[in-house]
């Protein structure tokens, strides 16, 4: 059975503190309550949040890959790398069918602000341009159950902006969190949001699921 991993992020006030020790009390406190629920592409100041689910950790695992052949090291932060000192930590244990509690995953959190959000904005964009650049090396080792090199450009020129990826239908394999669109329309939209929390001054709550 397909296991779903979770990225959140969330505009919030410079020194927004999270409270509590799982991922239950720290989403209670870090979902805006009147963010829609997708953006029209011609709103980008309307993004409050961009949140992903992907089968099986594919998304953290292909911005892992990214930011190693591209040598990006500001996209360590999106997948739960223990190179990044998260602010906070939650660790999901579930019982097993013999009533033991294990480990299932670890929740990590950080808040971005200041030059962060640059780094993180810049690195973004840098992955885009690198991407581009890669096509033919990308459709044949990392995408190649996904697009062609073809189909990958058009993926990476035109991504969806979006607060829901893998729920939106204008996304190609949106429905698995799977697939290079999907990807690109997720830093994509994570991209204009680190801009939207530079522009009103506030910082961004990113919560990653490692």
């Amino acid at each position: 059975m397909a296991t779903v991993y979770f990225h959140f992020a969330y505009l919030k006030p410079p020194g927004f503190i999270l409270q509590g020790a799982s991922i239950e009390e720290w989403l209670a406190q870090a979902e805006p309550a009147d963010a829609p629920t997708h953006i029209p592409t011609d709103s980008p100041e309307m993004l409050k949040q961009v949140t992903n689910g992907s089968r099986n950790g594919w998304l953290a695992a292909v911005i892992e890959e990214l930011s190693q052949l591209s040598s990006l090291s500001d996209l360590k932060v999106l997948y739960g790398t223990d190179e990044v000192s998260y602010a906070w930590q939650a660790v999901e244990t579930p019982e097993d069918n013999d009533g033991d509690a294990r480990e299932w995953s670890r929740w990590k959190a950080t808040s971005l602000q200041g030059q962060a959000l640059s780094a993180l904005a810049q690195a973004i964009m840098e992955v885009f341009d690198w991407s581009g650049a890669h096509l033919d090396e990308l459709a044949q080792d990392t995408f190649s159950d996904f697009c062609s090199a073809e189909e990958l450009a058009g993926y990476i020129s035109q991504p969806i902006l979006t607060s829901a990826p893998s729920i939106d239908q204008r996304v190609w394999y949106a429905e698995e969190g799977d697939g290079p669109h999907c990807l690109y329309s997720f830093l994509h939209s994570l991209r204009q949001l680190c801009l939207n929390a530079q522009r009103k001054n506030e910082s961004i709550l990113l919560i990653v699921q490692a």
